[in-house]
């Protein structure tokens, strides 16, 4: 049995008036299909360490550190987006990681992390959470970072992340 390590994030409304507009938009457009969800994650995949940052630093960077302290042996970094797990690993207990998002976008940023060099095999690929490209109990650790929000069937990428792991 292997490590499976996620974290997640709550989204909430902060005020009446913000409550009643998100409701008046989703009663005018609804929700977003799962394409035009990932069309803004394309879209936002160059800046994303930039603005993601500002939230980071309200204790998400804090979470994933202290989270991925235990990952060890081969590692898998599902919805791995630009790549910001990879930063945090401890060297000395990662054999192999693989990062993977199903976002092209989001892809090409995070293998550009990996061009500066880590102190292990690494590689980034194209990959969906709810049909993971891998062989069952092909890792040790899985990882997801905020990746529970970001997928349409969380439920459906925890039972993968499981079958990996």
């Amino acid at each position: 049995a292997g490590l499976l390590l996620a974290m997640g994030r709550t989204y909430r409304w902060y005020n009446e008036e913000d409550t009643r507009n998100a409701n008046a938009f989703r009663e005018l457009y609804g929700l977003p299909t799962e394409a035009q969800r990932l069309e803004v994650f394309a879209w936002l995949a160059r800046d994303w360490d930039k603005t993601i940052g500002l939230v980071e630093k309200t204790g998400a960077d804090v979470h994933r550190k202290e989270l991925f302290a235990d990952a060890g042996g081969d590692v898998l970094d599902v919805a791995v987006g630009t790549g910001r797990g990879v930063e945090v690993l401890d060297p000395g207990r990662v054999d192999s990681y693989v990062g993977v998002d199903c976002v092209q976008a989001m892809v090409d940023v995070a293998q550009g992390k990996l061009a500066g060099g880590v102190a292990f095999p690494a590689r980034m690929q194209l990959g969906n959470a709810h049909a993971l490209p891998f062989a069952s109990d092909s890792f040790d650790t899985v990882l997801g970072s905020l990746c529970l929000c970001s997928v349409e069937h969380p439920d459906r990428a925890l039972e993968e992340m499981a079958r990996v792991c």
